[in-house]
C-alpha cells in the first residue's frame, strides 16, 4: 500500500516531538536542583550526651535530599575506629554512600586520623562517581583532601588540620582547583575562618583565607565551634558555621563580628537547594527552618 505525502509528514512531525521530548526529558533531569544537608561536630554516645545526634538524626529522616557533608569532629570524644562504627556509625551507615566527609581535629586525636581514614575508605567510590573528580594521591585509604563537580557546581573539600609540607601541597592544588571552578562552588573544611566562639582562628585556616578572597568561591562550609552561624556576604561569599550536628551546643560569648548576619544555639542541620545560578538555604532545627533566604552566584 502507498504512503502519500500527507501521512509521511504527519509520521515525521511525530517522530521529531518525541525525540524533543526524550531529550528535553533528558535535560530537565541533568539540570534539577540539588538538595544537600551540611552539618559537623556530630555524634556523643554516652548518656543524656546521645539525645544531641538523636534530635540531629531524626531532622535528617525528614529530609529529602541528595547528599550530606559532614563537617569533622565526626563522633566524641575522639573518633576511635570503635566509636566510627559503634556511635556515628549507628546512626549514619544507612546514609553512608550518600556522605562526603571531612576531618576535624577529633579525628587527628586518634592516630593521625587513621581509623577516619579507614572507615571511609569505601567512599572513595562515591567521589569517583562524580563528575571530574580529583582528590590526594597520597593517601592510601580516604583522601584528606578532593573535589567534584555536580550540576554546574563545583565542590572543593580540605583538610584544615594539616601543617608544613603537607599543607604546602594542599595550597598548591587548592589555588589550581579554584581557578578552574564553576561559577557556583562549595569550598568545606572543619576549622572557621569567622566565629563567635571563644576558640582562635586556626593557622591552616588563615592560609586558605589567602587564596579563598583571591579567588572567591560562593559558599564556604566550616563546623568546629558548636553553634550556627551565617554571614553576611564577604567578598561575594557566603560563611555558614555549622556545629550543631549533634554534640552539646556551645554558647558563644564573643561580640558579634560585623560581618555576622545570624546565629542560632538549637541543634539542626543547613539545607542547601543548589540551581544551575543561584541556590536557597534554610537552617532546620527540629521545630522550625530557620534563617530561609536565596542569593544568586557571582
Amino acid at each position: 500500500m502507498a504512503i502519500n505525502n500527507q501521512t509521511k509528514n504527519k509520521a515525521s512531525k511525530l517522530i521529531l516531538f518525541l525525540f524533543s521530548f526524550i531529550s528535553f526529558s533528558a535535560f530537565s533531569e541533568e539540570q534539577k536542583d540539588l538538595s544537600i544537608l551540611a552539618f559537623g561536630d556530630i555524634a556523643e554516645c554516652e548518656g543524656e550526651k546521645e539525645n544531641g545526634i538523636q534530635t540531629v538524626y531524626n531532622i535528617v529522616k525528614k529530609q529529602n535530599f541528595d547528599f550530606m557533608i559532614h563537617l569533622g569532629d565526626l563522633v566524641y570524644p575522639d573518633a576511635t575506629e570503635k566509636l566510627l562504627k559503634t556511635c556515628y556509625g549507628k546512626y549514619f551507615n544507612e546514609y553512608k554512600n550518600k556522605i562526603f566527609p571531612i576531618a576535624g581535629n577529633h579525628e587527628y586525636n586518634i592516630n593521625n586520623g587513621k581509623p577516619y581514614f579507614k572507615f571511609f575508605k569505601s567512599n572513595i567510590g562515591e567521589i569517583k562517581k562524580q563528575e571530574n573528580y580529583d582528590f590526594d594521591k597520597e593517601q592510601i585509604n580516604f583522601p584528606r583532601y578532593y573535589s567534584f563537580n555536580k550540576n554546574n557546581w563545583s565542590f572543593i573539600f580540605l583538610d584544615s588540620n594539616l601543617k608544613k609540607e603537607d599543607n604546602k601541597n594542599q595550597l598548591v592544588w587548592l589555588e589550581n582547583k579554584l581557578k578552574e571552578k564553576n561559577k557556583c562552588s562549595i569550598v568545606s573544611f572543619h576549622h572557621p575562618l569567622m566565629t563567635n566562639g571563644l576558640r582562635p582562628i586556626n593557622n591552616t585556616a588563615k592560609e586558605f583565607k589567602v587564596i579563598l578572597e583571591k579567588y572567591p568561591p560562593t559558599i564556604v562550609l566550616n563546623g568546629h565551634d558548636h553553634h550556627f552561624q551565617e554571614s553576611k556576604k564577604i567578598n561575594n561569599t557566603k560563611h555558614f558555621l555549622i556545629g550543631t550536628g549533634g554534640s552539646k551546643i556551645y554558647n558563644a560569648i564573643s561580640p558579634f563580628y560585623i560581618n555576622v548576619k545570624n546565629v542560632s544555639f538549637e541543634y539542626g542541620v543547613l539545607n542547601l537547594i543548589l540551581k544551575k545560578e543561584s541556590y536557597s538555604y534554610s537552617f532546620v532545627t527540629e521545630k522550625n527552618q530557620e534563617f530561609q533566604n536565596s542569593e544568586n552566584c557571582i
